[in-house]
């Protein structure tokens, strides 16, 4: 018999432009029913990791990334009818205000990129979960709600242009620059938390990109994290909050202001075996295609139940930090 190990799997808007098919993602869940898997809280994960509990068998966390409001229209509902746990991680300065919207009050559903464009943009969260909503996944459904930071915020890795801004860029670059001038140059993004980047300076005939310090990044995360993990305690009411990285990146720096945050654990985009000795800082999850059958659902599963499956078909997060300029400058052309 093969020692089992804890499939995580990461699923994001449905029912949206781009988005999980409902009625493939419901297909997912079914599959999930049938092949009778128990979806676990984090709490429970936790106590296994740390050897407190047994390792169940036929176990798995279902979780949701980036808060997007089809989790209250489609998701949250699905996942009651079926009796099944859902853990779902919010940007906390994007989180609405005023009451949980019924389904007749929803906006019509929106690309997640779209919505993450708005909110950062334009302080237009409609598309995004509400506070209200948050705390009854919590106290209404019995869900969980955990950090993803409070913005997702991105920072440009690499010097070398990829073209401009309003050029098909990623939705990301409008939380990197002040002004989305079309003059401006864009540069292959990740996670400011995980990176140290190049920061935009915009002066009168071009923009100047200084490296930060990597002492400056752990101050923002630092202030970030504790940030939005406050406000994740004061919506759901527990101090004990997970956080999830943004994209999956991470490094030790990151993780250092994860612990000092006072998060209990972070979950990844890596691959691999969640069993007993497990760093609850480095959960695996498996990220789910928004095209993925059943059918892909049900092999994955099977390759990642147990830690010899799950070591086998691992992934690990390589950072490339090959570029060490500590500044540079580009021209504004018109």
């Amino acid at each position: 018999m093969f020692a089992p190990s804890i499939p995580v799997l990461c699923y994001h808007d449905v029912g949206t432009p781009g988005g999980h098919p409902p009625e493939l993602f419901h297909a997912h869940l079914k599959e999930i029913v049938r092949r009778g898997w128990r979806t676990l809280r984090c709490t429970e994960l936790l106590a296994i990791l740390q050897g407190h509990r047994p390792m169940p068998e036929r176990s798995l966390l279902l979780t949701f990334d980036d808060g997007h409001a089809s989790v209250w229209s489609e998701v949250a509902p699905r996942l009651k009818r079926l009796g099944l746990h859902g853990v779902f991680f919010v940007l906390t300065d994007f989180l609405g205000s005023g009451p949980a919207r019924t389904l007749a009050q929803m906006p019509p559903p929106a690309k997640l990129s779209h919505a993450m464009r708005l909110a950062i943009q334009e302080g237009d969260t409609s598309h995004l979960l509400r506070a209200a909503e948050a705390r009854a996944l919590v106290e209404d459904f019995g869900f969980e709600v955990h950090n993803h930071t409070a913005r997702h915020q991105a920072c440009f890795i690499r010097p070398t242009a990829t073209g401009r801004v309003g050029q098909g860029c990623h939705w990301a670059v409008a939380g990197i620059y002040e002004h989305m001038d079309p003059r401006l140059p864009v540069f292959p993004i990740g996670s400011a938390y995980a990176h140290d980047g190049y920061w935009p300076q915009v002066e009168r005939q071009g923009v100047r990109f200084v490296r930060r310090s990597p002492e400056e990044r752990y101050a923002a995360a630092l202030t970030d994290l504790s940030r939005s993990r406050q406000a994740i305690a004061a919506i759901t009411g527990t101090h004990d909050v997970w956080l999830c990285w943004p994209w999956g990146h991470f490094d030790d720096l990151a993780t250092q202001a994860a612990r000092a945050s006072g998060h209990v654990g972070a979950f990844t985009l890596e691959r691999g075996p969640n069993v007993p000795g497990t760093d609850p800082f480095r959960v695996h999850r498996i990220g789910v295609g928004r095209t993925k059958s059943a059918a892909w659902l049900r092999w994955r599963l099977a390759m990642h139940c147990t830690a010899l499956g799950a070591q086998i078909f691992g992934k690990h997060f390589h950072k490339h930090d090959r570029y060490h300029l500590p500044s540079f400058t580009m021209e504004l052309t018109s």
